[in-house]
């Protein structure tokens, strides 16, 4: 896994997550937020304070309209290099950070629906099956 940016800390940091017991695909994921916050500060991210990152959090949520999931991966690979890596443990942005995740609403048949679905099944058996459900 290659970072993208060249700096010390990222690089580093590409080393602590490929330890971690994660999929391939989040640790990249880890790596790419990191070098996504050091393009946006252009600088290195180990430089960044406590309120950078809960701007960069702002923007993200503001801005670029991150929903729940990919607020939920910035969250925890930044958490992962501030406070495992950088041992920022007094940091509270990552606790501050609220994420609501929608869930979808289930799938509801209407009464016309039922009786199409129970009309179009032929074989008796199969429709006192459906009929239990």
């Amino acid at each position: 896994m290659k970072p993208l940016l060249t700096y010390p800390c990222i690089a580093k940091f590409t080393a602590v997550v490929e330890l971690k017991d994660f999929r391939p695909k989040t640790k990249k994921e880890y790596v790419r937020y990191l070098c996504k916050l050091a393009e946006h500060f252009q600088c290195d991210p180990a430089a960044l304070t406590e309120d950078q990152v809960r701007e960069s959090f702002l923007f993200l949520r503001q801005h670029k309209h991150y929903g729940g999931s990919a607020m939920t991966v910035a969250r925890a690979s930044l958490h992962c290099f501030f406070q495992n890596c950088l041992n920022h443990a007094d940091w509270t942005v990552f606790k501050e950070l609220a994420i609501r995740r929608v869930e979808p609403l289930p799938v509801v048949l209407s009464r016309e629906d039922v009786a199409r679905v129970l009309g179009a099944v032929q074989e008796p058996r199969f429709r006192a099956c459906l009929r239990l459900i």
